[in-house]
C-alpha cells in the first residue's frame, strides 16, 4: 500500500455521467470514501455477515454490514482502514441493524478475499478518485437502489491489476497521488 500512482493519460468527453461521451454510466456514480472500522462483530441472524461501526469523519459512526464473516478473522477487519461506498441506500436488516454502505473487497476466483485498503496517510472521509472520471456529481442513494441492475455493470469493471492495485477499467483508484490496493490479490474482482 501507499504505492505512488504514475500520471495516466485518459481520453474523455464532457458528459457528467461518462467521460467517454457515450452517456453510459461510469465510476463517477460512486461515492467511495476512506473509513476506519472501529468495531466489528457477527450479525446474530446471518451466517456470513459482519456488522461494523465505521468512522468516516462524519458526526457519528456509520453502520455497515459486510458479507465477509468466515472469510477473514475479526482481528483483520476491526481497527483497520477500508474503502466504503457511501451512496447506497440504507438496508434494514434484522434486529434493528441498518447497513449504510458497502466495504470494498477483492475476491479471487478461488474464493480468497482481501479488503481494499486506502493509503495509510489518507484522512478519514477522503473521497476516492479515478483519473479521468469526474467525481463531482455522484449518484444519490435514491437512484442507486441495491437491487438495481443499472449500477452493477459499472461495479463489475472494478478489479485489481497485476500489482494488486484497485482499478476501474485499468485506471487506479487513488487518494491524492497514492493508490488504493489489496494486499496481494491480482486480477481479482472488487465488490
Amino acid at each position: 500500500l501507499g504505492k505512488k500512482v504514475d500520471a495516466l493519460k485518459v481520453d474523455g468527453g464532457d458528459d457528467k455521467k461518462s467521460n467517454n461521451g457515450s452517456g453510459e454510466l461510469d465510476f463517477s456514480i460512486f461515492d467511495i470514501r476512506v473509513g476506519l472500522v472501529t468495531k466489528a462483530w457477527k450479525h446474530p441472524d446471518f451466517d456470513r455477515l459482519f456488522c461494523e461501526h465505521i468512522d468516516l469523519g462524519e458526526k457519528t459512526h456509520r453502520t455497515v454490514a459486510t458479507g465477509l464473516w468466515g472469510k477473514m478473522p475479526v482481528s483483520e477487519f476491526e481497527n483497520s482502514r477500508v474503502l466504503v461506498m457511501c451512496n447506497l441506500p440504507d438496508k434494514d436488516l434484522k434486529n434493528g441493524f441498518v447497513s449504510k454502505g458497502m466495504v470494498l473487497a477483492a475476491e479471487a476466483q478461488d474464493g480468497s478475499v482481501e479488503l481494499i485498503r486506502p493509503p495509510k496517510d489518507a484522512p478519514l472521509g477522503t473521497k476516492v478518485m479515478c483519473k479521468g472520471y469526474d467525481q463531482g456529481d455522484c449518484m444519490t442513494p435514491n437512484w442507486m437502489k441495491r437491487k438495481s441492475k443499472k449500477w452493477k455493470p459499472v461495479l463489475a469493471k472494478l478489479k485489481t491489476d497485476d500489482k494488486a492495485i484497485a482499478c476501474y477499467m485499468g485506471v487506479p483508484l487513488t487518494c491524492g497521488d497514492k493508490a488504493c490496493a489489496a494486499n496481494s490479490l491480482k486480477g481479482a474482482t472488487i465488490k
